[in-house]
């Protein structure tokens, strides 16, 4: 029998990528079993209007939440988003109670975002209703791997630091104790004791674009090819990466890297490329569509995704998909998203020691190309048998199912 599902999806929108497309892909999966309300932001409506098609179409609702134009202003500012954020949170909480006392839900599901330390409020709808909270990480980064970043991206790190450690135990004491599951890519010793904690990395591809990532594409001969995808942030960690390719050039002199995105760390990249003497075999090709992306991973050797702190990676399972092997850390959502022998998961004991995994990681795929192809191959599989999004909504649904029992 239909369940009755209320999703709290802030962002949510289609073939946007990253959590957007999370909030929609989601709602998609519910709908296969139950019934879905979705309540995102008022700002998701043209993008979300007429979208949904077949079967789900009669049982997926949208409920847009929509803020004052003034506070409106918030939104694209960085730090302010996270006022506005919050804002939405208490304007989604009163507008799922007037939804909730005339359909009566039986589970309710906070999507997107996914943030350990900003409290979702319906866990406390009337009657109880059993609530799964998507929380993503608690990771923290570590003062010695400041000095790989900007001071404003420091700054950045040292207030996320900040703000989790004081909105935190208020967010443990309202969702996190009265939520039935709790979704999250941290290891359970960064939560306080007693919470229903489940290892779980929300994300995944769908079938079009697994395929779009396995699609043939031509191969140009060439040196040995590095690449990062991602925006240019400190948390990126792509300093690490770009002092493990100056290594690598050592024994490879004719290697490039290609680093793909924007961001204010940009020039600070630009400047230690200079400052390593490998400023001429690295690229900063700046943003791409999504098909150059994958074109251009596909003339890489390796993905190196050094990311310090993140609940899903999906240029990790794009590259993946791709049949590329990956180097990433052993944190977060990447390590879960790259649980296979076959991935190159770097211990994130200290800055120097990560890069000289990720040197030693690069060396090893450089020298034994055979075994670089069958590390891509298990890798490609690994994510069609895992990371559908059919196989990550069977997951989700069984959830569903543990949280009612």
């Amino acid at each position: 029998m239909p369940l009755k599902i209320l999703l709290s999806a802030f962002a949510c929108r289609p073939g946007l990528g990253s959590e957007p497309s999370v909030g929609w892909e989601v709602a998609l999966q519910a709908a296969r079993r139950h019934d879905v309300w979705v309540l995102t932001d008022g700002i998701n409506r043209f993008a979300v209007d007429g979208q949904v098609e077949g079967e789900a179409k009669s049982r997926i609702r949208f409920e847009y939440v929509s803020l004052p134009r003034i506070v409106r202003l918030l939104h694209a500012a960085p730090f302010f988003h996270q006022i506005y954020y919050i804002i939405w949170q208490v304007a989604a909480f009163f507008h799922a109670r007037r939804i909730h006392s005339e359909v009566g839900f039986d589970l309710v599901h906070h999507v997107t975002y996914v943030n350990s330390w900003i409290p979702t409020f319906l866990g406390r709808l009337p009657g109880g209703v059993p609530l799964v909270w998507s929380a993503g990480g608690r990771e923290r980064t570590r003062w010695p791997f400041y000095r790989y970043m900007s001071l404003r991206a420091t700054s950045w790190e040292v207030l996320r630091d900040v703000s989790m450690a004081l909105l935190g135990p208020l967010t443990t004491w309202i969702t996190a104790r009265r939520s039935k599951v709790i979704l999250t890519s941290s290891n359970p010793s960064r939560w306080a004791t007693g919470l229903p904690l489940r290892s779980f990395a929300l994300g995944g591809l769908s079938i079009p674009e697994l395929r779009a990532c396995r699609k043939p594409k031509e191969r140009h001969p060439g040196p040995f090819r590095v690449i990062s995808v991602g925006r240019l942030l400190g948390l990126k960690g792509f300093e690490l990466s770009l002092r493990a390719f100056a290594h690598l050039r050592v024994d490879y002199p004719d290697a490039e890297y290609t680093i793909v995105g924007e961001g204010p760390e940009a020039a600070r990249l630009r400047r230690v490329a200079t400052e390593l003497g490998c400023k001429d075999s690295v690229r900063f090709s700046g943003w791409l569509s999504r098909e150059e992306v994958l074109s251009a991973i596909y003339q890489a050797d390796v993905l190196v995704h050094p990311g310090l702190h993140e609940s899903f990676c999906f240029v990790l399972l794009e590259a993946m998909a791709s049949g590329k092997p990956v180097a990433t850390l052993n944190i977060g959502g990447p390590a879960i998203l790259a649980d296979t022998e076959a991935a190159f998961r770097i211990p994130m004991d200290s800055p120097e020691a990560v890069i000289r995994h990720l040197t030693e990681a690069m060396l090893s795929l450089a020298e034994n190309p055979e075994s670089a192809t069958a590390r891509g191959e298990n890798l490609s599989a690994h994510a069609e048998r895992h990371w559908t999004w059919e196989h990550v909504g069977d997951r989700l649904l069984r959830i569903y199912d543990e949280a009612l029992s």
